[in-house]
């Protein structure tokens, strides 16, 4: 009587060829559900009686009668017990698994009154979904509480709602510093730029993200919050810098130690000296001429 709505007694009714008489029986759990019929006529107008039975009907029950007068006979009342369906689905809280930490099966336990019924395992095949078929009421109609579980998924947080289940998991972020060096001899020449920009490249594509250094930043800046891992795979970060005129670029270092930014430009000193180079020989060829006709002319007065 798993769901409770047995009757405490049934009523069984004679049959005398096929007809109800007035003889009833009463069958009920404290008579272990057995009686007779007793002090019966055997014949009627001279013709054996056939005597059959019938019962009253059992609500809830389907009723099956076998055997015959001689053997007795036994009446089967059945009853399909009132099923529930325990059904769940899997949500993933995981920015559509971008670190490739999901698993590919999860167990999912379901418990009737505190008591482990059932364990299956779920996978992207059946929709990440469960379903359990599971009898209503037992012990006489007591409805069953069930709930379920699901065994630990390495890295998630679960949380329970009825029967579904979301588990979380925070994608891993990574971030670094980019540093700017000079070299252009303290901005001798004054070209330095106010500020540079820097390009963020993830897997050699560009992000659109730009860093901005300046000398307010004092040449240094950070960017953070970067995803990790993209479709499992570890993101390799790279930068480069918009081209600074007049300046040569070289760039060093990683996500893990930062980068370095250099930008070098090589200062000619002034001299002063701007006269036209190729009048300055002219003048000191004349100047060398000159001096010699003077020493030429010295020497003849000499002579004399």
């Amino acid at each position: 009587d798993q769901d409770g709505i047995r009757p405490e007694e049934i009523t069984v009714i004679l049959l005398a060829n096929g007809e109800a008489s007035d003889k009833t029986l009463a069958l009920t759990a404290e008579g272990n559900w057995i009686g007779s019929f007793t002090d019966l006529d055997k014949y009627e107008n001279g013709v054996e009686i056939v005597y059959t039975v019938a019962e009253l009907n059992v609500d809830g029950y389907d009723t099956v009668i076998t055997g015959d007068q001689k053997v007795g006979y036994t009446i089967t009342n059945s009853h399909e017990p009132e099923k529930t369906v325990v059904a769940g689905k899997k949500t993933w809280d995981d920015a559509n698994n971008q670190d490739g930490k999901r698993p590919e099966v999860i167990e999912i336990n379901v418990f009737g009154n505190g008591v482990l019924l059932e364990t299956v395992k779920v996978t992207e095949a059946e929709g990440w979904a469960w379903s359990f078929n599971l009898p209503k009421y037992v012990n006489g109609g007591k409805e069953v509480a069930y709930a379920i579980t699901e065994n630990a998924v390495k890295g998630y947080t679960a949380t329970y709602e009825g029967y579904n289940v979301t588990n979380s998991y925070t994608p891993e972020e990574t971030g670094f510093t980019v540093s700017k060096v000079w070299a252009d001899s303290d901005d001798a020449d004054g070209i330095r730029p106010d500020e540079v920009e820097i390009k963020l490249f993830a897997n050699g594509e560009d992000t659109g993200i730009v860093l901005v250094l300046s000398e307010e930043t004092k040449w240094v800046g950070s960017i953070n919050g970067l995803p990790k891992y993209w479709e499992g795979e570890e993101i390799e970060y790279t930068v480069e810098e918009v081209a600074v005129k007049g300046y040569n670029t070289v760039i060093k270092g990683d996500v893990e130690k930062g980068f370095t930014v250099t930008n070098s430009h090589n200062y000619i000193p002034d001299t002063g000296d701007n006269r036209n180079p190729v009048l300055w020989i002219s003048l000191m060829a004349g100047a060398v001429l000159t001096a010699g006709v003077a020493l030429f002319t010295k020497k003849r007065k000499t002579a004399k």
